[in-house]
């Protein structure tokens, strides 16, 4: 499980909120990989469904703040956006391709595995390094 720490905090309350969403939601799901092969699938295509909504309604807010804070790496940052959706469209696929009709319990564990780490690193540097950088001086006054 993660926690949420002052380190995550952006100082911006909607990002914050979509952060903490995304923690909850993520910490829920590992609390509940204890259960059978049917029950790990499904809780994991509910966190694959979730992920898609939330990236995209995520990064969408996220990039119309940064146009109006004129954030001058913008660009680069949807970029990033970019990258991490096209990600998870590729872990999907995998899920779907390699995973969901399998009935072999490893697999679907080591697939988990790998996912949990995968997305909670990348979240976690992605927050803390170039979230960060967006918010570091922005004018509350021009949002």
């Amino acid at each position: 499980m993660i926690k949420w720490s002052s380190e995550l905090e952006l100082g911006y309350p909607e990002i914050d909120i979509h952060h903490r969403v995304f923690l909850k939601t993520i910490n829920k799901f590992l609390q509940e990989l204890d259960g059978g092969i049917d029950d790990l699938k499904e809780n994991l295509e509910n966190l694959l469904y979730f992920l898609t909504d939330y990236v995209e309604t995520h990064f969408a807010e996220e990039e119309a703040i940064q146009k109006k804070i004129n954030y001058s790496a913008y660009a680069e940052h949807k970029q990033t956006h970019q990258k991490l959706r096209d990600e998870l469209e590729g872990l999907k696929r995998k899920y779907w391709e390699l995973v969901h009709d399998s009935s072999d319990l490893f697999l679907l564990k080591l697939f988990i595995s790998n996912l949990k780490e995968d997305l909670i690193n990348r979240w976690i540097k992605h927050t803390k390094n170039e979230d960060q950088l967006i918010f570091l001086n922005y004018d509350e006054d021009a949002i």
